[in-house]
């Protein structure tokens, strides 16, 4: 590991050591750049990204400078949306809604009270992980009318409702389907490809980023459908809160990510990590790695601390939504 560098905490933002741009709040100039390619979508450069999946405060939102920002879609409507799209600088914010594509959630509003004693078949194992999450075989007709394909439907909410896209949590999940063999995999890759297709029929431009699941970048069929990647717990996490990661794995990882880093795709991380030794040293490796980086808990209740992007940063989202 390199050595620690200190960490600038400016206006809501780490700042990464040798960037030169100040704090949002200070800026004369709006921080993430929006470029019109064609009637219907545009580009953004973020420079920074949140993260906030439990009790929504839009208004802290709205008051951060941050140019992406991951929220849970519950109880926002489109005029939500459009009030979240802009900064307070004027410049775009990217807008993008969770959505579970390989878990089936028991607090969301499809889950059925029978299903607790007497689940449909497409409902799988529980997650160990997290309660009331249960793995679904998400290859099926019936989950995937639960996702998309009818006014109700979790995709076409999110649609109606204007965001700027998803972030497709459960990705991961084909591997704990290890009687599927390579199918399973397959399965996960028709799966987004199709979610992709469906959205951008609908709303050109929509961003698709799937949550870790960095082997799947091995496609460059599956790099081509996607516009960024999250990866959570990148450098600190997995043996426990605040342990850092075999350096094995890490290095796994990292040749994985920069498959689309490579592509111009962003990599976002997210690290649950509060010391500031930590936190310097993830702000290093983000900047060797030309990612973005964001610190929160792992519930992810409050809006997450974005670490600016460094000037080598992979930041440009190659298609957005235009605002209406």
């Amino acid at each position: 590991m390199p050595a620690a560098v200190a960490v600038a905490v400016v206006a809501g933002c780490v700042s990464a050591p040798g960037a030169s741009e100040v704090s949002g709040n200070q800026a004369a100039q709006p921080t993430a750049e929006a470029v019109s390619t064609d009637a219907e979508s545009m580009t953004l450069q973020i420079q920074r990204f949140s993260v906030k999946l439990t009790s929504t405060n839009l208004a802290a939102i709205n008051r951060s400078d941050t140019d992406l920002v991951i929220i849970d879609p519950t109880g926002v409507d489109r005029r939500d949306v459009e009030r979240l799209r802009t900064q307070p600088d004027g410049s775009r914010r990217a807008v993008v809604a969770y959505i579970n594509i390989g878990e089936a959630e028991t607090y969301r509003d499809y889950w059925r009270s029978e299903w607790n004693s007497n689940p449909p078949s497409w409902v799988g194992p529980a997650n160990p992980n997290w309660a009331n999450h249960f793995y679904t075989a998400y290859w099926t007709s019936e989950w995937q009318a639960i996702l998309f394909g009818t006014p109700r439907a979790k995709l076409d909410r999110i649609l109606a409702a204007g965001f700027d896209g998803v972030f497709m949590d459960g990705v991961d999940k084909y591997m704990d389907w290890p009687g599927r063999g390579a199918r399973a995999q397959s399965d996960m890759y028709a799966l987004v490809e199709r979610i992709a297709s469906y959205a951008r029929a609908r709303t050109p431009g929509f961003l698709i980023i799937p949550n870790n699941a960095e082997n799947l970048l091995d496609s460059a069929r599956y790099r081509s459908t996607i516009d960024a990647i999250v990866k959570e717990d990148l450098f600190f996490g997995v043996p426990g809160e605040g342990q850092p990661n075999d350096p094995g794995m890490v290095s796994w990882s990292l040749r994985q990510l920069r498959l689309a880093t490579n592509d111009g795709l962003p990599v976002l991380v997210i690290e649950y990590v509060t010391d500031p030794g930590q936190r310097s040293l993830v702000v290093q490796r983000l900047r060797e790695n030309r990612m973005l980086g964001t610190f929160g808990r792992s519930d992810l209740a409050s809006l997450t601390l974005p670490v600016l992007a460094d000037a080598n940063a992979v930041n440009q989202l190659r298609s957005l939504p235009k605002a209406e």
